[in-house]
């Protein structure tokens, strides 16, 4: 099977969630599991209750390997909380999005390539970055929504 196939990309997809907190990180890709656990732990003290799929979006990657990257967890309502690296959107809303399922982290690359080309194909200008939804099927089995517009 080609992973750089664009048969398999998902067009007229969406993201739509309510009361999204989200923190900023700067690091390495290898120290992604240690972000997601501070994130985790960041939404437990200020007592944020998961509503959805956490999500991240990698803003920016230099030439060294740092990436900047944006952590996102819809939760079931807004709670008041003293912490100035989380933000707080009360809606988070994106449509005509394209998607693409990765199974395993080494897809991860040849579909972000995959939806480049697909989008270069048809003349469509990216407007946002790639956002990485977390999801688990009922095997309990993890994949990933890779998601842009």
């Amino acid at each position: 099977m080609n992973i750089m196939n664009t048969k398999y990309i998902y067009k007229n997809d969406k993201m739509t969630y309510q009361h999204v907190y989200s923190k900023s990180y700067l690091g390495k890709i290898e120290e992604f599991k240690n972000m997601i656990e501070d994130f985790a732990e960041s939404m437990v003290i200020i007592g944020a209750e998961q509503n959805g799929n956490i999500f991240y979006s990698i803003k920016d990657v230099t030439e060294v390997g740092v990436t900047l990257m944006e952590i996102f967890m819809p939760a079931k309502s807004f709670v008041e909380y003293d912490d100035e690296d989380i933000m707080y959107s009360s809606y988070f809303y994106m449509d005509d999005m394209l998607s693409k399922i990765i199974e395993r982290p080494e897809q991860g690359e040849a579909s972000w390539a995959a939806i480049s080309l697909y989008q270069q194909s048809k003349g469509i200008k990216r407007r946002s970055e790639f956002y990485h939804e977390l999801h688990l099927r009922n095997d309990k089995k993890p994949y990933i929504l890779l998601k842009t517009k």
